[in-house]
């Protein structure tokens, strides 16, 4: 889950003045001063118990969000995994990695159905649960470039979600997925699932918003790609078979489920969740911030914006 707010709210505040070459009209996003013209990776001066609350708070938002997306997402793909035979594996009893888990979200939700598996999640940052969760789930803080603390080949299924643009291309060759493949056991699976920064079919309103959103983000992300990061998965070709993707739209405007008469507003939702952030690193107050999110779901709605999520998943091959 880490990919999208695994980090520390305080790392992810450092200042980056976003460019006035950024905005390409005049736009709600003008209402920030000149002398208050932060990113969203900002902090405004406040005192040191003004700033606890204001963490506190976001840190709350992004589990929250963490777990709507999981589950937007698990909606959208009509399951939480791609990869062939893992539900049997699951049902049967295996041993299960997120890499970069966040609040735990997926763990959390397998671990209810598949009693007989074992879960492991690992994050850098410490949003998952201590005390409160299934006894078949375990959390680690944990940086996974100082490698994996567990033995080689312990685990059927490695899953990451979100991860590509937290490490360069190197990290991911020299670190990363070897240290992944180091625990899989042989003929176990892998998967990723990965958001193109993309949106697609979008309004004035609503690019200048994203722009605004990613632009306050780039001193902690790198931004890879997905055709450079299925280029890096497939160099591991010597070790991986059946290397597939699957590609997913995710709409940003109101969907239903066929089964269900819920309405789920997923723009309007996410909208609610950053509200904190923005508030706190721009000049807007609330009113001026409820104007821009309703104009925002309104043109997503109109436009009938989207994303795309895709899922690519491997099978480790058996030793000769």
């Amino acid at each position: 889950m880490g990919g999208f707010n695994s980090k520390n709210p305080q790392e992810r505040m450092k200042k980056k003045k976003i460019p006035s070459s950024s905005f390409r009209r005049q736009s709600p996003f003008q209402l920030i001063s000149n002398k208050n013209q932060n990113s969203l990776g900002n902090v405004k001066d406040e005192n040191d118990d003004d700033k606890k609350a204001v963490y506190s708070n976001i840190k709350n938002d992004d589990i929250d969000m963490a777990h709507l997306l999981h589950f937007y997402f698990r909606f959208i793909w009509n399951g939480n995994f791609s990869s062939p035979s893992i539900d049997e594996a699951l049902q049967i009893g295996a041993n299960v990695l997120d890499v970069g888990c966040g609040p735990g979200s997926l763990l959390l939700d397998l671990a209810s159905t598949y009693t007989k598996s074992t879960f492991f999640g690992l994050d850098l940052n410490p949003l998952f649960p201590t005390h409160i969760k299934p006894p078949n789930v375990s959390f680690y803080e944990h940086d996974i470039l100082d490698g994996l603390p567990f033995d080689g080949e312990k685990f059927d299924f490695v899953y990451l979600r979100f991860m590509k643009d937290f490490f360069e291309e190197e990290a991911w060759k020299y670190k990363v997925l070897p240290e992944v493949l180091r625990v899989l056991k042989p003929g176990g699976r892998i998967e990723f699932m990965e958001l193109d920064r993309k949106f697609y079919d979008t309004g004035p309103i609503t690019s200048d918003f994203s722009q605004m959103w990613f632009a306050g983000k780039q001193d902690h992300y790198i931004y890879m790609s997905i055709p450079k990061f299925q280029e890096i998965i497939q160099s591991f070709q010597p070790q991986l078979m059946s290397i597939t993707t699957e590609e997913k739209i995710n709409y940003w405007y109101p969907i239903s489920s066929p089964e269900s008469q819920n309405t789920v507003d997923i723009a309007k939702e996410l909208m609610r969740f950053m509200k904190a952030r923005i508030l706190h690193s721009t000049a807007m107050d609330n009113l001026e911030f409820e104007a821009l999110a309703d104009k925002v779901t309104a043109e997503i709605m109109e436009y009938k914006s989207y994303g795309k999520t895709y899922r690519i998943y491997a099978q480790k091959k058996v030793h000769n």
